[in-house]
């Protein structure tokens, strides 16, 4: 069945690792269940008159083509007007218009079922426009910060309101979004629908040590700590340095990742004396990545705020001790503890103790490769797919 993706989290050769968990996720959907995903992935370009005011305008150099083929199939990115900042209450507007322009002149032609919105703001708003325009029902799906921040805003909430009272299907990726979510819309309690992410048991499995660690530098009797994710406040990876300076010199931190944090935090290890021991590697690629998780000792997430967080799931599919705060879908993946050691207070002093805490011990369901087996991207898009055409009376 054929269905209309409204979404910025895909990624295209400028922007390869963008959202490969939401391709992943369609691709699992096609695959087990016969949904055709037809991807729109708006992008932004520069707003002319409002930038010749002053403002800084967004980079159109980094825009991919306006069709592009990826794995056999068109995917299209409409362009819309934006300037960063001034104009997000309008970017649903402008979305959901250059949306509709492609669909004329693209996807016509084709029969389709449902718009499918991910990811609430400005996309879930855009595709609710999109989904009212063409007669049909409407899936939106909560990812993070769309719920937590962006649907609280005082110029957004109402967009998103409306467009959560709309829909037919309402997915969150954790339990906490889904209450969120309720909240936003003013929505009884159970209406939004909690299927979490998935994780690719092939690439992301037990196995041998890889090498990395003697690629960076990092003696083979030491501890191994390894975080990935966006070098983000967010993210927390300021904690982990922290952390780091109140353990024995035995402990390593390994970073995984890119983004506007890494200055300071490159500051931060060098203002702790922990300039040799804190490792920033950049961005590797997933088949990179599945090797890397196999030399980590563990695998440390202290997030400030998280919605359904994909390293998480392939370093426990990995088979490596986790260490996690207890934000978003954290709790429920580790069974509140029995997988994997939840830090539940705040500051780097639990984490450290939660580090110390988790070196050396064993979780079996993790070394058996059976936790991602169990949660398969297959497998959670195939409860996802039974729980939205029940939802839409497909079935």
């Amino acid at each position: 069945m054929n269905v209309l993706v409204l979404t910025d989290l895909f990624p295209d050769p400028r922007r390869p690792r963008h959202g490969l968990f939401v391709q992943r996720f369609l691709q699992a959907l096609e695959d087990t269940a016969g949904w055709k995903p037809k991807l729109l992935v708006p992008r932004p370009v520069p707003f002319p008159v409002l930038g010749m005011l002053g403002a800084p305008p967004l980079d159109s150099g980094l825009l991919p083509p306006p069709r592009l083929k990826i794995d056999g199939r068109w995917v299209e990115y409409p362009r819309y007007p934006h300037l960063r900042g001034v104009g997000v209450p309008l970017q649903a507007f402008w979305v959901a218009r250059a949306a509709w322009r492609t669909y004329r002149e693209y996807c016509s032609k084709e029969r389709y079922k449902a718009v499918f919105g991910i990811y609430l703001y400005p996309y879930g708003v855009a595709a609710a426009r999109l989904a009212g325009r063409l007669g049909l029902p409407l899936i939106l799906s909560g990812r993070g910060t769309d719920v937590l921040v962006l649907a609280k805003k005082p110029f957004l909430s109402g967009q998103v309101r409306k467009a959560l009272r709309k829909a037919s299907f309402l997915h969150a990726v954790s339990q906490e979004l889904a209450r969120e979510m309720e909240e936003v819309g003013e929505l009884p309690g159970g209406t939004v629908t909690v299927v979490e992410n998935g994780v690719d048991p092939k690439l992301f499995k037990p196995g041998l040590g890889t090498g990395y660690r003697k690629k960076w530098g990092i003696p083979g009797s030491a501890t191994l700590v390894l975080n990935v994710g966006r070098l983000d406040p967010v993210k927390g990876q300021d904690l982990l340095v922290e952390a780091l300076s109140l353990l024995d010199k035995t402990f390593h931190l390994v970073i995984v990742g890119e983004g506007p944090y890494r200055e300071h935090l490159e500051s931060l290890a060098e203002k702790k004396g922990l300039a040799d021991r804190v490792h920033l590697v950049g961005p590797l690629s997933p088949r990179e990545l599945s090797l890397c998780y196999r030399d980590a000792d563990i695998f440390a997430l202290p997030s400030r705020r998280e919605g359904c967080p994909n390293a998480l799931l392939e370093a426990l599919a990995s088979g490596v001790p986790c260490v996690a705060r207890a934000v978003g879908a954290v709790p429920s993946i580790l069974e509140e503890g029995r997988l994997g050691t939840l830090v539940t207070e705040d500051g780097p002093e639990a984490l450290a103790a939660a580090l110390a805490r988790t070196m050396g011990k064993v979780f079996p369901l993790h070394e058996s490769g059976d936790f991602g087996r169990k949660r398969s991207w297959e497998t959670m898009a195939g409860r996802f797919a039974h729980r939205a055409e029940r939802a839409l009376g497909w079935r």
